[in-house]
């Protein structure tokens, strides 16, 4: 865990680094309105929500009208404005999940000046899964096919995983054994239409993977788009996205022979910078909130391991005569603790997140995941169970390797 963090603060330095850099070129190559983001990414939760923050600044001054497009559940502080030579002005954006099926939703935000003599679009992404996900799926667009011609075809790579299974690692959990799990492919251009969809049913056993390849006509408008798989068991919902573009024509490498000493050196400095522009690209969005994530699947095994400690005591005192009625409403009780406790600590990661401090999450994470599942304890012990017969089930657990 100590090793992977270290990595991930590694990558992220490094990315910060190359970011300055490119800012500073892009700002010395000429004038006009910019925005602070690539895009706008957001994964939620069934009736969730959190505020996302964007900058945007003009060398010239300018009145501005924002639109959002195709995305539900998404507000805006301010829809128009005027921007100052030079200023700039912060966009905070709200979303909002509560009432909209789960799914992922592709559009954009427009930002127009009002004499529509300047122009930019701001792609964004709302992934909206369900509250307890017991199959993730993770897409991944290799570099050589994040850019493509018209005509031309993106190949991604596909990995679905078990999470009750500990995402399909030997850790003496076993998950849900070899179900058959429903895929949903799409590819979204920036205004929210469906450009091509596909399903397929697979089986998996802890995890599978599979490669999946979209073909695309020569008249396809040149542009940014973003495919997506969601991953469908039952009623939950696990999604996966990344952004890839078409454009006119892909740089290939010219022949050495006919480049001189200068045009050598101004070929090698735009290759540097677009394949840096590139790694940068996919790791932005590969990057998608690690810690909470990681979190989230914990959340997912531990909420698991309590209902089945719970699911114990229930058969022990229906044995016993007691009132399954009363016994089932403690259970839920106790479980929506549990939840409250689960939302806690996403907030908090959320709040540190918000404020930079990656340290602290790191600290948090892991104090969290050594507390274990909490099974040793009292805390989930139902009333009518006297300490005895639930020390006696515990031990039980003990001897099959819960902590």
């Amino acid at each position: 865990m100590d090793k992977l963090i270290k990595n991930r603060m590694m990558k992220k330095s490094v990315c910060l680094v190359f970011a300055l850099v490119m800012l500073s070129f892009l700002v010395s190559a000429g004038p006009g309105l910019e925005v602070s983001s690539l895009l706008l990414k957001v994964s939620l939760e069934e009736d969730e929500s959190l505020t996302r923050s964007f900058s945007v600044t003009s060398p010239d001054g300018k009145d501005y009208s924002l639109e959002v497009v195709a995305v539900p559940g998404v507000e805006l502080s301010e829809h128009n404005f005027v921007l100052n030579k030079d200023e700039k002005r912060t966009i905070d954006v709200s979303f909002d999940s509560s009432g909209i099926e789960a799914g992922i939703y592709v559009g954009s935000i427009d930002i127009k000046s009002m004499n529509l003599d300047e122009s930019l679009r701001l792609p964004l992404i709302l992934e909206i899964e369900s509250e307890d996900i017991f199959f993730d799926a993770n897409l991944d667009i290799p570099p050589a096919y994040s850019e493509v011609e018209p005509g031309g075809r993106v190949i991604a790579q596909i990995k679905v995983f078990d999470l009750t299974s500990g995402g399909g690692t030997s850790e003496g959990v076993n998950g849900l054994g070899t179900v058959s799990v429903d895929l949903e492919y799409s590819v979204f251009d920036l205004e929210g239409n469906v450009l091509s969809s596909e399903n397929e049913r697979i089986v998996v056993d802890k995890q599978a993977q599979i490669s999946k390849t979209f073909s695309f006509p020569e008249e396809i408008d040149e542009g940014d788009y973003v495919m997506a798989v969601v991953a469908r068991y039952g009623s939950s919902v696990g999604i996966s996205s990344q952004m890839f573009s078409i454009s006119g024509k892909v740089m290939s490498s010219p022949s050495l022979g006919v480049l001189n000493s200068s045009s050598s050196l101004v070929f090698v400095l735009i290759l540097a910078f677009t394949l840096g522009i590139v790694f940068l690209f996919v790791y932005i969005l590969r990057d998608r909130d690690k810690f909470i994530g990681d979190l989230r699947r914990y959340h997912s095994r531990e909420l698991k391991m309590q209902r089945e400690l719970l699911t114990a005591q229930v058969r022990m005192l229906r044995r016993k005569g007691s009132d399954e009625k009363i016994v089932r409403k403690e259970v839920a009780e106790k479980v929506k603790v549990l939840k409250n406790e689960q939302k806690s600590r996403v907030n908090e990661l959320r709040k540190l997140k918000k404020s930079g401090n990656v340290k602290e999450m790191a600290r948090r994470v892991r104090e969290w995941e050594k507390r274990g599942y909490g099974v040793g304890g009292l805390k989930y012990k139902l009333k009518e169970m006297s300490v005895k017969d639930m020390r006696k089930l515990m031990g039980s657990w003990k001897r099959e390797g819960y902590n």
